[in-house]
């Protein structure tokens, strides 16, 4: 279970994140709702590592990740994807998974593991192709593939269908699903909240830092706070 608690962090006089406390189980996807700026990704960095909470907790299985390098927050169980897809632009599509944390020792078991990912994803085609070749929508793709190389217990997805297409959608959402029914925990951020509704279980609303709702689909939309904050009149 990965659960947070109170946590806050600001820039200067900015307040990016107010006393955001949720938790996580297994087999679970909550998607993350609010329009720009309400604080999803400086959520999921604080989750991950690249920042750290001003105040508050979190937690994985019960042990503390705050101060944790991101490194090893992926090395214990978290993945993470990106808005903007991060790769090694100067090492091939294969590379880029090989050096991603993983569970097998031996570097030929370790290949093996990774053209199997690739192929989950059809990238293996592009196994020596340079990651900077790959299209947008590969690239988010090749992210996915790292998520199935380490198969982490949880994992933060930033807008992963953004400027995708139709096809690779589907195949991220199948991929998606199939890590839900290995009890893979999954905190999704999506623009879109249709999406959102059909994939999550569970939807929290961030705005202006704090969490502004949550519930069911059916309970968000029914929410006149969220109705109100997604017409610019909540305050």
């Amino acid at each position: 279970m990965l659960k947070i608690s109170g946590v806050s962090k600001s820039f200067g006089a900015i307040t990016a994140l107010r006393d955001v406390s949720l938790n996580i189980t297994p087999g679970e996807a909550v998607g993350l709702m609010g329009v720009n700026g309400a604080g999803k990704s400086t959520l999921l960095n604080c989750i991950c590592g690249l920042m750290k909470p001003d105040r508050g907790a979190i937690e994985l299985d019960d042990r503390s990740i705050v101060g944790m390098p991101p490194n090893r927050i992926s090395m214990i169980g978290v993945g993470r994807t990106f808005q903007v897809p991060r790769s090694f632009r100067g090492l091939t599509v294969l590379e880029n998974l090989l050096v991603a944390p993983s569970r097998e020792a031996d570097r030929e078991a370790r290949a093996e593991r990774a053209y199997e990912a690739l192929k989950r994803v059809k990238l293996d085609r592009l196994a020596s192709n340079y990651a900077w070749e790959l299209s947008g929508g590969q690239q988010k793709l090749l992210e996915l593939a790292r998520l199935i190389m380490i198969w982490p217990s949880v994992v933060l997805f930033d807008e992963p269908f953004a400027g995708m297409h139709s096809d690779l959608c589907r195949m991220f959402i199948d991929e998606l699903k199939e890590m839900l029914q290995q009890r893979v925990a999954i905190l999704l951020v999506c623009h879109d909240p249709g999406t959102l509704y059909r994939l999550s279980r569970r939807i929290v609303v961030m705005h202006e830092g704090g969490i502004l709702a949550e519930g069911s689909p059916e309970q968000i939309k029914a929410d006149p706070k969220v109705i109100d904050a997604y017409l610019g009149t909540a305050h």
